[in-house]
C-alpha cells in the first residue's frame, strides 16, 4: 500500500512454514514485517540490505542510525470464548516511534540523510513484530507462525497467525486474527473487534490494561487454522456506523465470523488537470 505520510510504499509480509511433519514442532520465532519501499533512483543506493536482529542494524547502512521499529505485545488475556493480544502503540508513547515521520526534502537524494546522530532516536525504515506464541509463562504455547495470505484494508494489515496442532493425525490448531496499522505495526484505535458480542463496536470493546488504561486489543483468537476471509458489507442500521462481516473457513470444516466497522469508501485522492 502507499505510505501513510510519505512517498513510496509499505510492503507488509510475514514468515512461517507448515509443509511437513517437522514444521509441526518448529518453535523458531516468526515475524510480521512492514518495510518502507521509498526508492526512486535508478541505482541501488537506497537498498536496505539484511536486518541484524541483535544489533538492529541494516547491512547496507551500518554507519547510519536507520533501523526497523519493533512493536511488542503489551498484554495477553483470556475473555469468554477468546484470547486477546494487545500491541504497543506509537500514539500512546510518541518517543517509542521517535523520528518515524521524516521531512521528505531531507532524504530525496539518499537514505543516509534520514539517519539521526542520537543513538536513542533512530530513523525507521519499517517495523516488525515477533510472534511470541500463545499464552504467558508456563502456559505459553510456542510455534506461532503466518502461513496464510494477509490482507490490507483501509490502512490496516489483517494478518492471521496460527499454532498448528503437533499431532500428525490432526489438521487443527489455533489462530489469531490481527488488525494493526500497516504503516507502523502499532495497535489501532478505536476498537476493531466486537468483544462483548453485542453487535456494536464501541468503548465497551476496550480492555483495561494496568499502566495503559482502556485500550483496544490488536488480535483475537479462534480455534482451528483459519483461512483468509470473505468480506461482506452489511446493510446499514440507523444510528450505527457502517459494518462489515468477515467469514473465515477453518481447518475443522466450519466457519467463524467477525463483525467489524466497515472499510471507508469514497474518493481518497484525485489529480486536477488544467489546460
Amino acid at each position: 500500500m502507499q505510505h501513510c505520510e510519505e512517498h513510496g510504499y509499505i510492503v507488509v509480509f510475514a514468515t512461517g512454514k507448515y509443509l511437513g511433519n517437522a514444521d509441526r514442532i518448529d518453535t523458531s520465532t516468526q515475524t510480521i514485517y512492514g518495510v518502507w519501499d521509498y526508492g526512486h533512483d535508478n541505482d541501488d543506493s537506497e537498498f536496505l540490505g539484511s536486518f541484524d536482529r541483535v544489533t538492529g542494524t541494516l547491512s547496507n547502512h551500518i554507519d547510519e542510525n536507520v533501523t526497523l521499529l519493533e512493536q511488542v505485545q503489551i498484554d495477553w488475556r483470556t475473555v469468554p470464548g477468546h484470547n486477546l493480544r494487545t500491541l504497543s502503540s506509537c500514539s500512546d508513547d510518541p518517543v517509542y516511534c521517535a523520528n518515524w515521520q521524516t521531512e521528505e526534502d531531507t532524504f530525496v537524494d539518499s537514505l543516509p540523510n534520514i539517519g539521526s546522530n542520537d543513538a536513542q532516536n533512530p530513523a525507521h525504515a519499517g517495523w516488525y513484530f515477533d510472534l511470541p506464541g500463545y499464552g504467558l509463562g508456563v502456559d505459553l504455547v510456542e510455534g506461532e507462525r503466518v502461513i496464510k495470505d494477509l490482507m490490507i484494508r483501509d490502512g490496516k494489515a489483517i494478518v492471521i497467525s496460527s499454532v498448528p496442532s503437533t499431532s500428525p493425525c490432526s489438521g487443527g490448531g489455533n489462530s489469531m486474527v490481527h488488525e494493526i496499522s500497516a504503516c507502523t505495526g502499532e495497535r489501532i484505535a478505536p476498537a476493531q473487534f466486537d468483544i462483548d458480542d453485542d453487535g456494536d463496536i464501541d468503548e465497551d470493546d476496550y480492555i483495561d490494561i494496568p499502566g495503559y488504561g482502556d485500550v483496544p486489543p490488536s488480535g483475537i483468537s479462534y480455534p482451528g487454522v483459519l483461512h483468509p476471509p470473505v468480506v461482506l458489507r452489511m446493510p446499514p442500521i440507523p444510528g450505527m456506523p457502517p459494518r462489515e462481516l468477515k467469514i473465515f473457513s477453518t481447518s475443522s470444516g466450519n466457519t467463524v465470523t467477525l463483525m467489524e466497522n466497515a472499510e471507508k469508501r469514497g474518493i481518497v485522492y484525485w489529480r486536477e488537470f488544467s489546460q
